[in-house]
């Protein structure tokens, strides 16, 4: 397994503007590691902006939430930076605004944006459909980390497995170019519906309603997902994401799904899947009542999940048996990230992430 090239960091871009020439970013970060974050550099497509922004505002909201880490108490930030005419010519393409925190000679978490956005953005009630928290933020961070692990370029080929309403194709349609190509497929025939409506102007950009069944999302779905062929041809992506789609499934139907990532995939695509990973520090977890989620049922196929009657709510692998169907499929593991979930201190995001490449 690589190791990573990046520290560990969190927090939130809340607030961006910008007015004629005048930037203004507004959030708050703070380091997962034993070292503060020392800088935050600002660059839009690529082009620095400004650097060395290390002044710390009070942040009694961030502490209060999070008070077991150190540096919370005064970890907001407040940049206000006028732009440059070469910066302007890039936003007036839609340019990529990325704002990354540093730790001495390495980068954190970045921080994604692409301004000015193209399309609406769901309604609250439509969003929480799909997940909590806001859409834009999520979409947004979700590219961040595609771009960090995964190295995801805007001419990439990708298939969305489960994309819902949409929610990662948001961002990927404000980064993707017009050489890149986006599948999407998802179980819900309404998810469907929305996403090709509300990502009718960009022809790059399709969706496929796929009626396979699943007790929690589609109770009527003919298809079973563990003989379920994707609708797409040998060899035809070059990045393939499945973002909390495998923390739904039980045991025959994600090593299905493993089999047919790895025959639609490139040879020298990747893929970005997340999980619930069972290891030694996860299991200790759960017995001291730290995780936000109670998986300790354990099904007949060895998964472990919240709820028998219905246990595709939350399911969760050992990571022997994880790494024995990654590599049926014939892939590797090329990073693996650990999750939040159990109540880690030291994680990339909520879920555990797996960067997967085909074994060659």
């Amino acid at each position: 397994m690589k190791s990573s090239l990046f520290h560990y960091t969190t927090g939130s871009l809340d607030g961006l503007n910008i007015v004629g020439n005048h930037l203004k970013a507004e959030g708050w970060a703070v380091s997962l590691e034993d070292i503060p974050i020392t800088e935050l550099r600002l660059a839009i497509d690529g082009l620095p902006v400004a650097s060395g922004l290390t002044s710390r505002l009070p942040s009694p909201d961030v502490h209060s939430a999070l008070p077991h880490l150190e540096g919370t108490k005064s970890c907001r930030f407040a940049i206000e930076v006028d732009l440059s005419e070469a910066h302007m010519r890039r936003l007036s393409e839609g340019g990529l605004i990325s704002l990354v925190p540093w730790i001495g000679d390495s980068p954190g978490v970045p921080w994604d944006r692409v301004w000015p956005l193209r399309l609406p953005i769901p309604t609250a009630d439509e969003s929480n459909k799909v997940g909590g928290g806001d859409f834009m933020t999520a979409s947004f961070s979700s590219l961040s980390l595609f771009r960090l692990v995964a190295n995801l370029r805007p001419t990439e080929s990708v298939l969305d497995a489960g994309c819902g309403l949409g929610r990662m194709a948001f961002a990927l349609a404000h980064y993707l170019g017009r050489d890149g190509r986006y599948e999407g497929f998802d179980i819900s025939p309404a998810f469907i519906e929305s996403a090709s409506k509300r990502f009718s102007s960009f022809p790059n950009f399709n969706f496929r309603k796929v009626d396979v069944y699943n007790k929690a999302y589609n109770r009527h779905g003919k298809l079973r997902a563990a003989d379920f062929t994707f609708p797409y041809d040998d060899d035809s992506f070059s990045f393939v994401l499945c973002n909390s789609v495998f923390t739904h499934m039980l045991k025959a139907e994600v090593a299905n799904y493993l089999k047919e990532l790895r025959r639609v995939i490139r040879e020298d695509g990747r893929c970005f899947a997340t999980f619930f990973i069972i290891d030694d520090e996860a299991e200790a977890l759960i017995g001291q009542k730290r995780s936000s989620l109670d998986i300790r049922h354990e099904m007949p196929d060895g998964t472990l999940v919240t709820h028998r009657r219905l246990p595709e709510m939350a399911v969760a692998y050992r990571e022997a048996d994880l790494r024995k169907m990654v590599e049926a499929a014939g892939f590797k593991i090329a990073q693996q990230h650990r999750g939040q979930w159990p109540g880690r201190l030291k994680y990339l995001t909520y879920q555990d992430v797996c960067l997967l490449e085909p074994v060659r």
